[in-house]
């Protein structure tokens, strides 16, 4: 009796999984291009998710490392089943390990749900992946350049075998064919020229960003302290950026999280409170926290290990005290610092709610420092508080506007700040943009920065650009010639008999 395949015999299911198993390797490719095309801000992801599991770490390292290894395993998997398929015979079942189902698929969909939390968090800064691909357009557009000499002469091959037959409707086709290759090599060689990289700067290269410290310099100090502050001043940064709360009797202080937990030993002292709103405490009760140990203990950027911060130094956080905001206003003083302002209203339960914008523009005003204050806010009582040095008008917005936007702000004579920046490659771009101050929590590496990662004039770039594009070129219709020649000599009816 012949054999009849059965759709529901497991031999059948075979075909199924090697399909799923490319698509696995395919996902997890999509993956890792995405983490590491937001690479700008890895350190934000790692906190994020520090703060989820409850361990601060390199997290997204370790998933990028994983991710590779599911690459090779999931292409492993492709292949080998394929070819134990091709020689299987097809009169018995050929059974998959059903660790070989179970593994991929929890893979595949845990991943795909790290990638829906990234997209759903990420929001406007996931659009630091238009500038990390600027960044590297430069070996795109080589890639593509090398990809289009590589092409030419199978392009001229299928050009010159395309059939102009009387037909119309061939002709038709045949010219659609020859233009769409046409444009499409032609594109390809223009692009870098199109979209030049912004590091391929017209004229003098611009002045270099300011450096505010966001938070203080969060990265070698604990984030809102005054020894961050002071230690901001040290490396040369020209201002800090600080988080105002109010306490439950109405003190401003330096608070970011909604919870003391993170940042505290609130565990410790306060047990019983732990997941009490921060503007819920008193100031006394504050002033009973000691916000410098975790950041000892923890290493949490890895600053200590890395020896940015001495071990002698850093024990030296330990009981540093949560700091009012008049505290932060004679430092700012003593140090002629500008001060970024970050607030955001208090807990409904705390008294002060209804009025805290007008109280802390009130402390505000009277601190005397004016235009080295920047807050954002709609209060008249910030009119000489929202303009920096020369009284321009001043913009304060993510990093990840557009190229275009920069510049039109620049041609409007608008000072602009962004925020948050750690990776130098996105640094250089945001100085070869021209925007004057930029937030960072990574002082240690932006200030020893003389000049951008790389810059070269539009010249220089344009000509390097023709060049190879003419060389593709000239290399692959002599490719073209060479085998057509060798094609016409090797033909019988030119071989002597």
């Amino acid at each position: 009796m012949p054999y009849i395949k059965n759709p529901f015999r497991k031999e059948n299911y075979v075909s199924g999984w090697i399909g799923f198993y490319w698509l696995f390797v395919v996902n997890m490719m999509i993956f890792t291009v995405i983490a590491l095309l937001v690479e700008p801000i890895w350190n934000d992801i790692n906190q994020f998710l520090g703060n989820v599991i409850g361990l601060m770490w390199n997290w997204l390292a370790i998933i990028l490392m994983v991710s590779v290894v599911l690459i090779l395993y999931g292409g492993y998997l492709s292949v080998w089943n394929l070819k134990k398929k091709k020689a299987h015979k097809e009169d018995s079942p050929m059974p998959i390990n059903v660790y070989n189902k179970i593994i991929p698929l929890v893979f595949f969909l845990g991943w795909n749900f790290m990638l829906y939390v990234l997209i759903d968090e990420g929001g406007e800064e996931l659009r630091v992946m238009r500038p990390v691909l600027e960044n590297l357009s430069p070996i795109l557009f080589g890639l593509i350049m090398v990809s289009i000499g590589v092409l030419i002469a199978p392009t001229l091959r299928l050009i010159r075998n395309l059939s102009f037959s009387d037909s119309a409707l061939n002709r038709v086709k045949s010219t659609g064919i020859i233009l769409f290759l046409i444009l499409t090599n032609v594109f390809g060689m223009l692009l870098p020229i199109i979209a030049p990289p912004v590091n391929a700067i017209k004229g003098d290269l611009p002045d270099k960003p300011q450096i505010m410290a966001h938070r203080g310099a969060s990265y070698l100090a604990p984030e809102n302290t005054l020894v961050a502050g002071e230690l901001a001043t040290e490396w040369g940064a020209v201002g800090w950026e600080v988080d105002i709360s109010i306490s439950f009797d109405g003190v401003f202080f330096l608070c970011h999280d909604n919870s003391l937990t993170r940042t505290t030993d609130v565990e410790e002292i306060f047990p019983d409170r732990i997941d009490e709103d921060v503007t819920m405490y008193t100031m006394a009760e504050l002033r009973q926290l000691d916000a410098g140990s975790w950041f000892v203990d923890e290493d949490p950027y890895k600053t200590i290990r890395d020896g940015y911060v001495s071990q002698v130094d850093a024990e030296e956080y330990r009981g540093e005290k949560i700091p009012t905001l008049a505290e932060v206003i004679n430092l700012t003083r003593e140090y002629d610092l500008y001060l970024d302002i970050d607030a955001g209203l208090p807990s409904e339960g705390n008294p002060f709610r209804s009025f805290f914008w007008e109280l802390l523009m009130e402390q505000l005003y009277d601190s005397g420092l004016g235009e080295k204050i920047m807050v954002s806010t709609d209060s008249p009582l910030a009119e000489n508080m929202t303009t920096v040095g020369t009284g321009r008008d001043m913009i304060n917005t993510h990093h990840a506007l557009t190229n275009q936007e920069f510049r039109s702000l620049e041609e409007q004579g608008v000072i602009v700040m962004v925020w948050t920046v750690d990776s130098p490659s996105r640094f250089s771009q945001l100085w070869d943009l021209g925007v004057d101050f930029v937030k960072t929590n990574s002082l240690h590496i932006l200030i020893p920065l003389d000049k951008p990662t790389w810059v070269v004039p539009y010249q220089i770039y344009f000509t390097v650009w023709i060049l190879t594009a003419i060389m593709c070129i000239t290399v692959g219709i002599l490719v073209f010639l060479i085998q057509s020649r060798k094609k016409t000599v090797l033909t019988p009816s030119n071989n002597p008999q």
